[in-house]
């Protein structure tokens, strides 16, 4: 039991440590979303369905506006910081790069997390809520043209 409270604290701080890291670097966009927010707006906005509906929470770095330099030692923290985490997603395609990882359990997901970059854009997002193994499936499968 000690164990395992151990593990998940750790792996708590890891990709935090990345927001907390760089949310203040210079030309970087921080957007944290609460989820009292995200359900005004899901409302507002007449959105519904499996996964919108389970959001409850979202972190964004945006580093748009920042030099390479910025982005690849955000790159490199995140490679560092990854090890406790499952990816279930690698996309390296003429130097855009996508990669994916989750926070669970056996029955749902509790967090994933998105990193994408290329030359000239990086984003790096966690999505805070409980999704269905099934319904993350089903969103990634779906045609969106």
């Amino acid at each position: 039991m000690v164990v395992a409270l151990t593990f998940v604290g750790c792996h708590a701080a890891g990709f935090d440590r990345i927001f907390k890291e760089f949310k203040h670097a210079a030309n970087v966009e921080y957007v944290s979303v609460p989820s009292w927010l995200l359900k005004l707006g899901t409302i507002g906005a007449g959105v519904s369905g499996d996964i919108p509906g389970k959001v409850s929470g979202v972190k964004v770095l945006d580093l748009e506006r920042c030099g390479s330099d910025v982005k690849k030692r955000l790159f490199s923290r995140v490679e560092e910081l990854s090890g406790g985490y499952e990816e279930i997603l690698r996309v390296n395609d003429s130097g855009e790069k996508v990669r994916m990882w989750i926070v669970g359990d056996e029955k749902k997901i509790k967090k994933l997390y998105i990193l994408a970059l290329d030359a000239s854009d990086c984003a790096f997002i966690e999505l805070k809520g409980e999704f269905s193994y099934d319904k993350l499936a089903e969103l990634a499968s779906k045609d969106y043209n």
